[in-house]
């Protein structure tokens, strides 16, 4: 944020200017200070700045207290040493004129500082920075500094909220890897993600693989169960099945026997299994709803006396065709109004779905069952139907319907259309899993196989 304040010359910076300008003068020209700060960061030269005490207690509460209040320190000259000279320079310009500077090198800086002397609108303005910055590829390094900068946990917030959404660019991230095992701990205590638990697992080996490496260990598994620690057990290793549990867990190595044993007796059927010191349920499964809108080449049709068209308004039929670059499960779709008929999905020549509604109907809800790998998917009729709402016809322009979700997570592109389109909005997930390579290391022979999975 930058103000538009004037600058002023050494002859004249009082006569006919604003009062932030003359602020700005007098601070940077340190004219009559009142009030020093000796600024010593660790490692850092050390650095003088002198201030006034109106400025300073008219902006912060703390500042009035250390300056001005029953317990106010009557030294002129006050040390500070965990600001470094740049950022409490930058407060200062903030707290006289109102110009700050923020970029991603600062942004928590400043914002430490701003909490330490109360002054909120800075707060404010370093978490709407924050908010136009936040991605899932650099959301555990902002979790990480919410838990030192953010005590009000809004910013914490606003990070659990896109690794939940959008968990396999999380996961996949470098910052992920990076982060300590206390906000490790912290992202593996949450009940909502949008990716498998194997997943979660195969992402803490991965974690611990890279902070091993970082300590010069050999990556065997003794060391890489030291580096999860109390993380280990945030994992919900029974919720997995059998088949992910013998083939992908146990060859790690970072379970000891008898946590093996009471697993496998667990996951067979054994519900009374004492001692299981692992999670028992399901994370909850986050969706994605994908919104459909008609513009472009897509006129809207309505009826000045009724919004009902039975059997064949146009066609026979209607559908959709859309592409998805990652392989997903449908839970529900919905249309733009009430449909009355036969509804399919259909991909590469196979019928997925075929559900009959003789009452009207807004959405579609389907089970667990309704699996499409990546590429072409259409979705419509293909009989009569009987519709109670808007419809949209396809004009003489080639512009498909656009698509959009509430989290980029899977990318879906119309290709085409037909002339009547109904559908409204998807909810889905995504099937794929994590591609990561693995290190299974064995103590007793120092060898080491590499295991691969493929993405879809």
């Amino acid at each position: 944020m930058m103000t538009d304040i004037e600058r002023v010359d050494n002859h004249d910076w009082q006569s006919n200017k604003s009062v932030l300008a003359s602020n700005r003068y007098m601070l940077e020209n340190q004219v009559e200070c009142d009030v020093y700060f000796t600024l010593l960061p660790p490692g850092g030269e050390t650095v003088n700045v002198g201030s006034h005490k109106y400025a300073l207690i008219s902006r912060s509460p703390v500042f009035f207290a250390m300056l001005s209040g029953p317990l106010a320190d009557k030294k002129k000259d006050i040390k500070i040493t965990d600001i470094s000279p740049a950022i409490f320079w930058q407060l200062l310009r903030y707290l006289y004129y109102e110009e700050i500077d923020l970029t991603h090198d600062t942004v928590f800086a400043i914002l430490y500082a701003a909490k330490k002397y109360l002054v909120t609108s800075l707060s404010t303005l370093c978490i709407r920075f924050l908010d136009t910055i936040l991605s899932p590829e650099n959301v555990c390094v902002f979790l990480e500094n919410s838990f030192l900068y953010d005590n009000e946990s809004t910013l914490r917030k606003k990070c659990f909220n896109i690794i939940q959404h959008q968990s396999k660019r999380v996961f996949l991230s470098d910052p992920f890897f990076e982060m300590s095992k206390e906000t490790l701990c912290q992202v593996l205590k949450t009940e909502r993600l949008n990716v498998h638990e194997i997943d979660v697992f195969r992402a803490c080996i991965h974690w611990a693989e890279r902070k091993v490496n970082e300590l010069n260990l050999a990556p065997t598994p003794a060391n890489k169960r030291n580096a999860l620690g109390e993380a280990l057990y945030l994992i919900h290793i029974p919720a997995m099945n059998v088949n992910e549990f013998t083939k992908i867990v146990v060859p790690t190595g970072v379970l000891d026997l008898e946590e093996e044993n009471l697993l496998f007796r667990l996951m067979l059927g054994g519900e009374q299994v004492q001692n299981v010191t692992f999670p028992r349920n399901m994370r909850n499964f986050v969706s994605t709803r994908c919104e459909i809108t008609y513009e472009g080449g897509f006129v809207r049709h309505t009826s000045p006396t009724t919004t009902i068209f039975q059997g064949i308004p146009q066609r026979s039929k209607w559908s959709i065709a859309l592409y998805c670059d990652h392989s997903i499960k449908i839970q529900e779709v919905g249309f733009l109004g009430c449909m009355k008929g036969h509804v399919t999905i259909t991909q590469n020549g196979y019928r997925k779905l075929d559900v009959s509604h003789q009452n009207g109907v807004q959405n579609i809800q389907f089970g667990d069952d309704l699996h499409l790998d990546a590429g072409l998917f259409t979705i419509g009729t293909d009989s009569s139907f009987a519709y109670l709402g808007d419809y949209y016809s396809k004009g003489v322009s080639n512009t498909m319907p656009s698509v959009t979700t509430d989290h980029d997570k899977v990318n879906i592109l119309v290709r085409d259309s037909s002339v009547l389109c109904f559908l409204a909005y998807i909810i889905f997930v995504p099937t794929d899993e994590i591609y990561f390579i693995e290190n299974y290391y064995n103590d007793e022979s120092e060898s080491y196989s590499t295991a691969r999975r493929s993405e879809p």
